[in-house]
């Protein structure tokens, strides 16, 4: 059976004080553990849970950083400065893709090697379902709209004006009296 034994100093509370040194006694306690393994020491700081996201949501991510990136170009000719944004959706997008990648067990690209039609197909779609999301996510926000916050808000009897800021950039509205929510879909131009 191991044993496993503690030390400890308890000084004493009111005890003479030489040199720096409180007096006191040490105590030694031993511990018999029933089973063979020899006990763990247990870590100052144990590590939590983990929170980085799974290999996959990485890659839908990544996808959509790619997307916006590439709505979010500057022209010919724009300064610097535009490219500020875009730029580092481009760096986030593609670092989410690779790493989602790497981090994907069975990456080749090779989903019908070896395999029937329809559990090939399956595979597919299991791996890349994230790059099939993305052009019905896009078709919705072109046909519905896609959602804009509203920032400014000035509102008469008669009507409210209000600006909206989303994928379209700043998007001037009017509705009725009713007023303006705080929320709307544009479609994309």
């Amino acid at each position: 059976m191991p044993v496993y034994r503690e030390r400890t100093f308890i000084p004493e509370p009111g005890g003479p004080v030489k040199d720096g040194a409180v007096s006191g006694r040490v105590v030694e306690k031993t511990i018999h553990y029933p089973d063979t393994a020899s006990p763990a020491p247990v870590p100052a700081h144990s590590p939590g849970p983990s929170v980085e996201a799974p290999a996959e949501i990485k890659k839908f991510l990544g996808a959509g950083l790619l997307l916006l990136a590439w709505r979010l170009t500057p022209g010919a000719g724009a300064d610097g400065q535009s490219w500020i944004v875009p730029g580092i959706c481009y760096f986030l997008g593609f670092t989410g893709l690779l790493k989602g990648f790497r981090e994907t067990e069975d990456w080749e690209w090779n989903p019908f090697a070896g395999r029937g039609l329809f559990r090939g197909t399956a595979n597919f779609i299991a791996l890349w379902w994230w790059a099939l999301i993305w052009p019905v996510i896009l078709a919705g926000f072109v046909w519905y709209g896609s959602p804009h916050l509203r920032i400014t808000y000035s509102y008469s009897s008669v009507a409210a004006d209000c600006g909206y800021f989303g994928l379209n950039g700043w998007q001037e509205e009017t509705f009725g009296a009713g007023g303006c929510p705080l929320v709307t879909f544009i479609p994309l131009r």
